[in-house]
C-alpha cells in the first residue's frame, strides 16, 4: 500500500513539472518573428550591434528592457501600422530589442525600372519621416530588392533605389548619421516565386528596418524614459 502511494506521488509530480515547464514556454515565447541571419540583413544587424554596443544595452530580463520593448510597439510600430500602404512587422534581433520592419512596394514607391520616386512613394515617405522626426532616439536600415528579369543592372537598380530613399528621408530632415549604408540586392533575396505575376510583384519591395538607438537605452536606464501609472512617458512630455 505505501509502495504504491509512494509512486502515486512520483508520477504526480513528473505531471506538474511537465505543466510548469510547459507554462513557463508559453510564457517566453516572443510574440514576433525572428531575423534569419542567412539573409541581407546580416551584415546590417552586425553594423547595427557595432553601434550600440556587443553587449546588450540593457539585460535582456530587466525590467527596463519590457519598457524599450514597449517604446518600440507604442511610438514605432502602432503608428506605423497605421499607414496605408505599409506592411509593418515586430522583429526581435538576438539583443531581444524589437525593431519595425516596413516592407513597401517598389511599383508604389518608384517609377517603372527608375530610382525615382512617384508621388505616392514621397508621401509615404514623409509619413515615416514624421514618425522618425519624433523619434530622433533610433536608426534605420534601408534594403531593396527587384524580381528576376532580363534587365541586366539589377543590383545597380536596387542600390540606387536605396540611396534614393535614405537621400529622400535625410532631405525630410531626419540626421544622416541615423541611417546605415543602404543596400540593394538586386534579386538576390527573393520571397515568392518568380514565375507569377503575383510573386515578383512581391518581390519588388524595399524593406526599412527602425530600430532603438544607443541613445534610446540610455535614456530608459536613465529613467528619462519610464513608466508611470501605467503609461510610456519622457521627460519632454512633462
Amino acid at each position: 500500500m505505501k509502495k504504491n502511494a509512494f509512486f502515486l506521488l512520483i508520477i504526480s509530480l513528473c505531471i506538474l513539472g511537465c505543466k510548469s515547464k510547459n507554462n513557463l514556454s508559453a510564457i517566453s515565447e516572443p510574440h514576433s518573428i525572428g531575423i534569419d541571419l542567412s539573409k541581407p540583413e546580416r551584415p546590417y544587424f552586425s553594423k547595427y550591434k557595432e553601434m550600440i554596443g556587443r553587449q546588450p544595452p540593457i539585460p535582456t530580463t530587466s525590467y527596463k528592457s519590457g519598457i524599450a520593448q514597449r517604446y518600440m510597439r507604442e511610438r514605432i510600430i502602432a503608428p506605423l501600422q497605421a499607414i496605408d500602404g505599409l506592411t509593418v512587422e515586430e522583429v526581435m534581433e538576438e539583443y531581444n530589442s524589437r525593431l519595425a520592419k516596413i516592407t513597401i512596394s517598389t511599383d508604389f514607391l518608384f517609377n517603372s525600372m527608375s530610382p525615382r520616386l512617384t508621388d505616392r512613394g514621397s508621401e509615404l515617405l514623409r509619413q515615416i519621416a514624421q514618425l522618425l522626426d519624433a523619434n530622433p532616439h533610433t536608426v534605420v536600415m534601408i534594403i531593396c530588392h527587384c524580381e528576376y528579369s532580363s534587365f541586366q543592372n539589377r543590383t545597380l537598380l536596387t542600390q540606387a533605389r536605396a540611396e534614393s530613399i535614405a537621400e529622400v528621408l535625410t532631405g525630410m530632415g531626419v540626421a544622416q548619421e541615423r541611417i546605415l549604408d543602404p543596400m540593394g540586392c538586386g534579386d538576390e533575396w527573393p520571397v515568392a516565386n518568380n514565375n507569377t505575376s503575383v510573386g515578383r510583384k512581391e518581390n519588388r519591395r524595399a524593406e526599412i528596418f527602425i530600430c532603438p538607438a544607443k541613445s534610446l537605452y540610455e535614456k530608459i536606464l536613465n529613467d528619462e524614459i519610464r513608466l508611470e501609472n501605467g503609461r510610456l512617458r519622457t521627460d519632454s512630455e512633462q
